[in-house]
């Protein structure tokens, strides 16, 4: 699995193995499979949520003060 997959293409992939497995109509190997997916795939959206919220404290936020000028 790589981490140049979009955030929201993982997400929703995520979605798709939930429902899947959710469903009941999986084999023991596949879920193991799809199981083993979906937490690869969090691994990564939390990566990128953490990388989204370091950004996020670098951008700067202009006070009142700056615009009284």
């Amino acid at each position: 699995m790589t981490d140049k997959i979009v955030f929201e293409d993982a997400l929703s992939r995520i979605e798709q193995i939930a429902n899947r497995l959710n469903s009941g109509d999986v084999k023991l190997d596949e879920a193991l499979k799809l199981y083993k997916e979906g937490a690869d795939l969090s691994r990564i959206c939390l990566s990128k949520l953490k990388e989204a919220e370091e950004e996020i404290k670098t951008v700067e936020i202009p006070n009142e003060d700056d615009n009284k000028e």
